[in-house]
């Protein structure tokens, strides 16, 4: 079992520390107000991002025709490439707005100060610290990355507050009624973007450390069984209209085209996309052979079918891939935004593009050079003292925290591949804070306790 950790949930508050508190979050939210001005300048922004035009189509049709489909007339094409949660808060946002792109980013404002807040309150359950808590709380309102993401139209701010939520509730006593609503939390989650499903593998493994199995057994039960809850009402969808209970094709059009392309690539000494056209190519001979598949649902079967032979005949090159590509989620995220903050300022590269970056060997010119210069000093700091955090979380033996933490970081770092970038890192860029915190708050200490011993 983890060894006893002091509970932040049980240690006393004050009037002012509870101001404190909300200061976080209500400073996080307020400074975004830069963010909707620009939008209100140029909506244009709010819809710059690649996915954002599959998520407005399927906003649009759920509020106008309430089926979930991208297509843009009938007969609507029932969709399984994106999950309902994110399009389904837009609608219900546009429904009560006359469809204001304002109003979304002003909603996502309040999520990203009420995650600030979340982050105080997971940083006192982890660590027994209001400091470090409030560090990072107060700190997470210079985050560059999700700072931006709230102008526009991506699910990120919203998977990051309700991500942190199901954390926090789950580092919390293990309740019931915490257990119950963080279940719920994670699988709304994993409806707003299911790579959440792959960030909560560390949770039962928290529980089965910190509990007597037959306790760990029955929580872990009610949290992945609230989960599921909230789920199967999309996968009965799918069983009903593809027969088959997919929750996503994006899972297996990225395995192909990204995991499986740059395995290929590494294997036989090809370029990217060379590798990307081979593996289409061989995922066409399938169908060939098979019958073309017939329906959205079959098509990702095979799919995950194609990749996974690739993975499986170079297993090496794919574990290479792996560690190599995940890097790319570590990238400071200048091209999202330079071409938020100056519209048209980069050219617009193709998805297949070796690079991905459109700011690629031109971040020498002007503005671009001091924003490319601030980025990386920023994420270079913050990496480092987070690391420094893990650190002292291992030299504490504090085991409580790391299973916390690294699973959901290691999994939205490692999950993308080779299709990684900034974006990946909006979700965990929270943790990130609280590790830096813990760094940080520590230096500051030893630096009070220096002056006070001259």
């Amino acid at each position: 079992m983890i060894a006893a950790q002091p509970r932040g949930d049980v240690l006393p508050i004050t009037r002012t520390q509870q101001w404190w508190e909300a200061g976080a979050g209500i400073l996080t939210a307020l400074a975004q107000l830069p963010i909707i001005v620009l939008v209100a300048l140029d909506t244009g922004r709010f819809y710059y991002l690649g996915d954002a035009a599959k998520y407005s189509s399927l906003a649009v049709n759920i509020l106008e025709h309430h089926v979930f489909s991208r297509s843009v007339a009938p007969p609507f094409e029932p969709d399984i490439l994106l999950t309902p949660g994110y399009p389904a808060f837009v609608a219900a946002i546009f429904a009560l707005s006359v469809r204001s792109e304002i109003a979304v980013v002003i909603i996502q404002a309040l999520l990203r100060g009420l995650t600030a807040w979340l982050l105080v309150r997971l940083g006192w359950r982890l660590f027994a610290s209001r400091s470090v808590g409030l560090a990072a709380g107060w700190a997470y309102v210079f985050a560059a990355v999700p700072y931006l993401f709230v102008g526009v139209l991506s699910p990120e701010t919203l998977f990051t507050t309700l991500l942190m939520g199901a954390l926090v509730l789950f580092a919390s006593r293990p309740a019931h009624l915490n257990l119950i609503t963080a279940g719920l939390l994670a699988g709304l989650g994993v409806l707003t973007r299911p790579i959440g499903l792959v960030a909560m593998w560390g949770l039962p493994l928290v529980e089965l450390c910190r509990s007597k199995l037959s306790r760990a057994v029955p929580r872990v039960a009610i949290l992945f069984g609230v989960a599921g809850l909230v789920v199967a009402p999309w996968l009965l969808r799918n069983q009903r209209l593809l027969n088959m209970p997919v929750l996503t094709s994006v899972g297996s059009y990225n395995l192909l085209n990204y995991v499986a392309a740059s395995t290929l690539a590494r294997a036989e000494g090809t370029t990217f996309v060379a590798a990307q056209e081979q593996v289409n190519a061989i995922y066409r001979e399938y169908g060939d052979q098979h019958g073309p598949p017939l329906n959205a649902a079959q098509a990702s079967q095979v799919r995950q079918e194609v990749g996974m032979e690739i993975l499986l005949a170079h297993p090496l090159e794919a574990l290479t891939s792996v560690l190599v590509d995940s890097l790319n989620t570590l990238r400071p995220g200048v091209s999202y935004t330079a071409l938020f903050l100056w519209p048209g300022s980069l050219p617009t590269r193709p998805a297949t593009s070796e690079d991905f970056s459109p700011a690629w060997g031109l971040t020498t010119r002007g503005p671009l050079l001091v924003l490319t210069v601030f980025l990386t000093l920023f994420y270079a700091i913050l990496f480092l003292l987070s690391g420094i955090g893990f650190v002292m979380c291992l030299r504490a033996r504090n085991w409580f925290a790391i299973l916390v933490i690294v699973p959901v970081v290691l999994a939205l770092v490692v999950a993308p591949g080779v299709a990684g970038n900034a974006r990946f890192r909006v979700p965990f860029e929270p943790l990130l804070f609280l590790l830096a915190a813990l760094a940080g708050t520590a230096t500051a200490r030893r630096l009070v306790a220096a002056r006070a011993r001259r």
